[in-house]
């Protein structure tokens, strides 16, 4: 993951299954080295609000900040 394409203010948000630690893409499959492997918020308040929002929707899924 190249988080060197962040700008100041911005925070990445990873996903990854709980049980096994694979990180997803941000579109939730299996992250296969293609694209980002995170997404992008511009403030820390977005990434925390779509963080609580992934794991209410999908228990088996954890995010990092």
């Amino acid at each position: 993951m190249n988080f060197s394409t962040l700008k100041d203010g911005q925070v990445a948000v990873v996903q990854a299954e709980l049980d096994t630690g694979i990180v997803l893409a941000p579109n939730g499959q299996r992250y296969l080295r293609a694209g980002e492997a995170f997404r992008t918020f511009d403030s820390l308040a977005a990434a925390k609000a779509f963080a609580q929002r992934v794991v209410a929707a999908k228990p088996k899924v954890e995010c990092g900040l």
